[in-house]
C-alpha cells in the first residue's frame, strides 16, 4: 500500500529527471546551428562550444543514466531484503504462536498434575488420620486387655 505507493513517488522523479536530462540536452543540441558537430572549421559554432555543451550534456546524462541504473539495483536489492525481513518475521509469529500454544498445553498438563497431586495428598492424610486413629484404638485395646490379664491374673492366685 503505502509503501509502494512511496516506491512509485521515487521512481516518477527519477524518471522525470532523467526526461528533464534528456530534454535539456535535445533542446541545447537543437538550439546548435544546422551542420555537422563534427566538423572542427564549422563557422557556425566558432570554437566549438555547441559541440562541448553538447558532449558534457551527454557525458551528464550517461552518468546520470548509471546513477539511476545503480539506485534502482540498490533499490530492488532493498526491497528483495525487506520482502525477506517481512517473510523471516512471519516465521518468527507463527514460530512463537505455536510455542504459546504448546506453553498452554503444558501448563493444562501441569495444572491436572498438581491437581491429581494434591488429590493424593488429601488421601494420603486421610489415610494416615484414620490410622493414628485405629492405632490409637489399637493402643488402648491392648491395655485394657493388659488391664484384664492382669485382673484374671490376680484373682486366679
Amino acid at each position: 500500500g503505502v509503501d509502494s505507493d512511496k516506491e512509485s513517488d521515487e521512481e516518477g522523479g527519477m524518471k522525470a529527471a532523467r526526461s528533464n536530462s534528456i530534454t535539456k540536452a535535445f533542446n541545447l543540441s537543437s538550439l546548435a546551428p544546422t551542420g555537422d558537430l563534427e566538423d572542427e572549421d564549422d563557422m557556425t559554432d566558432p570554437g566549438g562550444l555547441w559541440k562541448e555543451e553538447v558532449k558534457s550534456l551527454q557525458q551528464a546524462l550517461a552518468a546520470s543514466e548509471m546513477e539511476t541504473r545503480d539506485a534502482h539495483e540498490k533499490m530492488g536489492s532493498t526491497i528483495q531484503r525487506t520482502t525477506d525481513l517481512e517473510s523471516e518475521c512471519l516465521q518468527f509469529e507463527h514460530r512463537a504462536a505455536v510455542l504459546v500454544k504448546e506453553a498452554d498445553v503444558h501448563r493444562i498438563e501441569r495444572d491436572k498434575v498438581y491437581e491429581a497431586m494434591a488429590e493424593k495428598n488429601t488421601e494420603l492424610r486421610n489415610y494416615l488420620q484414620q490410622r493414628k486413629e485405629e492405632v490409637a484404638i489399637e493402643t488402648e485395646l491392648k491395655k485394657e486387655l493388659s488391664r484384664q490379664r492382669s485382673k484374671s491374673e490376680k484373682e486366679a492366685a
